[in-house]
């Protein structure tokens, strides 16, 4: 089929064209270059991280769709497009009054910004040249030029719309070629996005707040006092180390802060123990705080008998000639192992 074409420039007449040459942008190495300005307003956009302003996509698509209907596609990508050649083969199904002019097609950035054909209320659009107002089914072109630029990273949409309500249905087979688009998933990467901080980040997609700025040192994100001269104590090992001295003044302590001698008695079993100590003096004794014996009569059934007693001395008396304990063979007030001892020696004497 024929393909019918028209070259639209930005505009809605020459008057409003040449207003517009007087700014722009006017920065070669921008994306939305103009050439021809006189002055630039501020609207230069530069390419995304990992991209170019060349990156050239095509897209291919097609939608049936009766009078009043809408469809989306999505678009995976970031650039900023410039310009774009839309075709598409538009097929009248029923051969009705349906005509070419009646599709509404819209591009919308991530960000919101718009372009639409057609109608759709976007700031930035174009109605369809005069040949598409025909009910005959064949291909149709626009080329579009943005020279301001639609920029945007991330998820791309693409609305179109068969606005003839009466319509019975009609094809779109869609076959466009964006300037300035890369197409692909986009990758986040943080970190400082502004070109006028010292510690820019070419490859960030997301600002991260760390912008920073040269401090009066000359150094980046700097509080301007790395290069002020303060003296003090630059050994870390001294009791009053500075850490922001920039010179040593010869004031280092390394004697203050050492921990204080204590002597004493450091051993846990002596009666003086102490536990403050940190070095033995010699002074640790045993005999002080040891229990304290006291002989006399340990037996209870004694009529002398001493509950003060710790070790029976044999002075019991008033037992009535009965041994109490007669296992007690060392007489100390109770049955132990120096008794047995005492019973092995004489185990086997034969005392006849």
């Amino acid at each position: 089929m024929p393909t019918k074409s028209l070259l639209l420039l930005w505009g809605a007449a020459c008057s409003l064209l040449t207003a517009q040459a007087q700014s722009g942008c006017t920065d070669a190495t921008a994306c939305n270059y103009q050439a021809g300005v006189l002055s630039d307003d501020g609207s230069c956009l530069y390419p995304f991280p990992g991209t170019a302003c060349d990156c050239e996509f095509n897209w291919f698509e097609e939608a049936e769709l009766l009078g009043g209907e809408t469809t989306s596609f999505a678009l995976e990508g970031q650039g900023i497009i410039t310009s774009f050649t839309l075709n598409v083969e538009w097929e009248n199904s029923d051969g009705d009054a349906s005509q070419a002019a009646d599709m509404v097609w819209t591009l919308t950035s991530p960000g919101g910004a718009c372009w639409s054909g057609g109608g759709g209320g976007c700031a930035l659009g174009a109605e369809w040249p005069a040949e598409w107002a025909s009910t005959s089914s064949a291909g149709y072109q626009i080329i579009a030029e943005v020279p301001t630029g639609i920029a945007g990273s991330g998820t791309w949409t693409i609305d179109v719309t068969n606005s003839f309500a009466g319509s019975a249905g009609a094809v779109y087979v869609f076959d466009v070629n964006f300037s300035g688009f890369c197409e692909g998933a986009v990758t986040v990467t943080s970190g400082c996005t502004d070109p006028a901080a010292c510690n820019f980040d070419p490859n960030a997609t997301t600002d991260d707040g760390s912008c920073a700025v040269i401090d009066a040192c000359g150094v980046c994100g700097g509080d301007g006092t790395t290069c002020l001269e303060m003296a003090g104590c630059t050994y870390p090992s001294a009791c009053n180390y500075l850490a922001e001295a920039t010179s040593d003044d010869g004031s280092c302590d390394f004697v203050t802060c050492l921990p204080l001698e204590v002597y004493g008695c450091t051993y846990a079993g002596a009666c003086n123990f102490n536990a403050d100590a940190t070095s033995d003096d010699g002074t640790c004794e045993y005999l002080s705080c040891a229990p304290v014996e006291t002989a006399g009569c340990t037996y209870p059934e004694a009529t002398n008998y001493d509950l003060a007693a710790t070790v029976d001395d044999g002075s019991c008396v008033g037992l009535g000639g009965v041994n109490p304990c007669p296992s007690d063979l060392n007489s100390d007030g109770a049955v132990s192992t120096a008794d047995l001892l005492m019973f092995l020696v004489d185990f086997g004497t034969n005392c006849g």
